[in-house]
């Protein structure tokens, strides 16, 4: 597979609300020096999809006392452990399902029951109405009502004590069933010198898959607006991470997300932070890569019938709304400007007449490699290949259009292996070939290339059968290159192993 103005503009426009049946919660009588004045509870805004940790006023939070099922759910100092975090989904209407970031299991009222003081548990997903709650925004905190009992999540005699009990009782103004969500986020991953490292500095070594949608001959984008292929994504994202996937490399195809050379497609980006609210959940990083045109028929006219300086101009514009939707996000490892960009460096005076490469329509219909200038650029200027002046303009034009928005997730472009792209490494976070290599030894040879003072990560490899290559020399070269590179990134195409391992022989 192969200013501030525009920002301030896409901001205003994805800012939205979505109405809700409104349910009052009817107080009692809180018990001495619990109260909390009526003025803090004033009606805010719901609370959107997302990993939270729910803390009480004093400071602790709940959690699961364990990862079975039935496991009671109690008070504990925050660790940053993942049984003390909650998966948030919006049902409609103001009701949410709140599941386990651990394990997985729905917070619920054991055997439906309406009784006061009841202990709440974690119990497998069933989505009876002991398990759906409505979270009611009252400012600075929140109350959680079940739908079956009426009742809201209290802690036990608003007790300061470790493991004291979480029940449900009847809504009143107390702190006790006071809530404050906070969201949490994926510990950010940094550069430092030639490897990525974890808050705890601990060296972080990418292990993924190149993901473009459910199936080979089906986008990521195409159906998305349909529930059951967001579904579908989902279980994709549950699956490789069951197989050790700490990244996913996404492919955003531009049409899906430019209305107009200057206008956002507002729909499609918020479904794309559906996808990284869904890698989060599944504590998966993502490499966001931009201006895919896998299908060029599918390129609106006014993107295709442009000069090179017309085209950056609507890519900057690109760039400048998905790193306004994405700013600074901690689950977006790095933002690649475009999957294997190439220039016309031919010694015809005659401009391409598209911009797809010929060469790289594969079987799967797509088209991976993409020119960046139909204006051809042969020769040299001052020892220079004018084709890389022509590369290097192009990478730092669109760096520019995102560091305007975000100066804090990496940049870089994934590049063909072929020489001497590994000539860009400096104007880039760190490099990120794509390497279909005939035997470890050659494999070795492209990896030399691309030796500098920043990080190396593989973002495309494959045992590709035509090349020579199977799957145990691929993984030979792994082994052996590990010391000298930072991660390496395969391929994913919507089928599980045993989807694979099933096949007949035709």
């Amino acid at each position: 597979m192969r200013k501030i103005y525009f920002a301030g503009i896409f901001l205003l426009t994805l800012l939205f609300y979505s109405c809700k049946k409104e349910q009052t919660l009817t107080p009692k009588t809180a018990n001495a020096g619990e109260e909390l004045k009526k003025t803090d509870w004033i009606s805010g805004a719901e609370l959107t999809n997302g990993t939270y940790v729910f803390k009480n006023n004093n400071g602790q939070c709940f959690e699961a006392a364990s990862t079975s099922n039935g496991a009671v759910i109690r008070q504990s100092t925050y660790t940053g452990s993942p049984i003390q975090q909650w998966d948030v989904l919006a049902l409609g209407n103001g009701y949410y399902k709140i599941t386990n970031h651990q394990t997985k299991l729905a917070l619920d009222v054991p055997q439906y029951s309406k009784g006061q003081k009841v202990q709440l548990q974690q119990w497998t997903p069933n989505n009876g109405d002991n398990q759906l709650w409505y979270l009611q925004n009252q400012g600075k905190f929140y109350a959680l009502q079940n739908k079956n009992s009426k009742l809201v999540v209290t802690l036990n005699n608003n007790s300061t004590a470790k493991f004291e009990k979480i029940t449900q009782t009847t809504f009143v103004y107390s702190y006790a069933n006071a809530w404050i969500p906070e969201m949490v986020n994926l510990p950010r991953i940094t550069i430092a010198g030639t490897k990525f490292i974890d808050p705890s500095g601990k060296e972080f070594k990418a292990w993924g898959l190149n993901y473009v949608g459910n199936a080979l001959q089906e986008l990521m984008e195409d159906k998305w607006d349909q529930p059951a292929v967001m579904a579908a994504i989902a279980s994709d994202f549950a699956y490789m991470k069951s197989l050790g996937t700490n990244i996913v490399r996404l492919q955003l195809q531009y049409n899906k997300y430019m209305s107009s050379p200057t206008t956002p497609n507002i729909d499609n980006i918020k479904r794309l932070l559906q996808v990284v609210e869904i890698a989060k959940q599944n504590d998966i990083y993502l490499i966001v890569t931009g201006l895919a045109a896998f299908r060029p028929a599918d390129q609106p006219s006014w993107y295709v019938n442009t000069t090179d300086e017309q085209r950056w101009a609507m890519q900057a514009n690109f760039w400048m709304a998905i790193s306004t939707a994405l700013k600074n996000n901690p689950t977006v490892f790095s933002f690649n400007l475009m999957n294997e960009p190439i220039v016309n460096s031919g010694n015809t005076a005659i401009n391409l007449t598209n911009w797809a490469n010929n060469g790289t329509n594969e079987n799967s219909g797509d088209w991976f490699v993409q020119y960046i200038t139909r204006q051809p650029y042969p020769g040299s200027t001052n020892g220079a290949s004018n084709w890389e002046n022509q590369m290097r303009k192009w990478i730092q034009k669109l760096t520019a259009a995102v560091r305007a928005i975000d100066q804090t997730t990496p940049i870089t472009v994934g590049f063909l292996d072929l020489p001497p792209y590994a000539h860009f490494t400096p104007d880039l976070d760190y490099a990120s070939p794509h390497l279909y290599i005939k035997n470890n030894a050659s494999g070795k040879t492209s990896i030399a290339q691309y030796t500098s003072n920043k990080p190396l990560l593989i973002e495309e490899t494959w045992p590709f059968w035509f090349q020579g290559l199977d799957a145990n020399t691929l993984k030979t070269f792994c082994l052996e290159n590990k010391a000298t590179n930072s991660g390496w990134v395969s391929q994913f195409f919507g089928r599980t192993i045993s989807y694979y391992e099933n096949l007949k022989p035709q």
